[in-house]
């Protein structure tokens, strides 16, 4: 199931789910379907919405909550991107307000009027959900390592 998740050494990672508390693990295995469907979909604005749908059932476990709000993936996903600097900090809330509020509405809703058949707005739509993967990839690692059991 980890097969194509990243640049991560796959032994490692695989130990690191073998490990896994067994209470997490139905919850991982959930959330882990949602990133594989993303990486799978052929259409960038599906992608989009299957990475949310990953971050939903993580930042669900981790607020305690049976439906996070945007608020809540949002810090659940600063916790794991690299925001050193105060502009880095300013572009991620940018860039998931476009990715949740745009991208996202767009295939979810079709609320928007754009057009997820142009070619640029795929275009424009891959480059976001290659970002947005880069964030919800490190969040599943993050989960991993803050569930292991006692032995690891």
């Amino acid at each position: 199931m980890w097969y194509r998740i990243g640049e991560n050494d796959t032994k490692t990672i695989f130990s690191k789910i073998e490990h896994l508390r067994p209470e997490k693990k139905v919850l991982f295995d959930r959330a882990l379907k949602h990133y594989r469907v993303a990486l799978g979909s052929p259409n960038p604005f599906q992608e989009i919405v299957s990475y949310f749908s990953a971050v939903s059932i993580i930042a669900a476990d981790i607020r305690n909550k049976a439906n996070p709000s945007k608020s809540d993936m949002r810090a659940i996903l600063e916790d794991t991107a690299d925001l050193a600097t105060r502009e880095s900090r300013k572009a991620f809330n940018k860039a998931l307000d476009k990715y949740y509020e745009i991208d996202r509405t767009v295939a979810a809703h079709g609320t928007l009027d754009i057009d997820i058949l142009d070619p640029i707005k795929i275009k424009e739509a891959s480059i976001d959900a290659k970002n947005l993967k880069r964030w919800v990839r490190s969040l599943l690692v993050s989960y991993l390592d803050i569930n292991q059991t006692d032995g690891k």
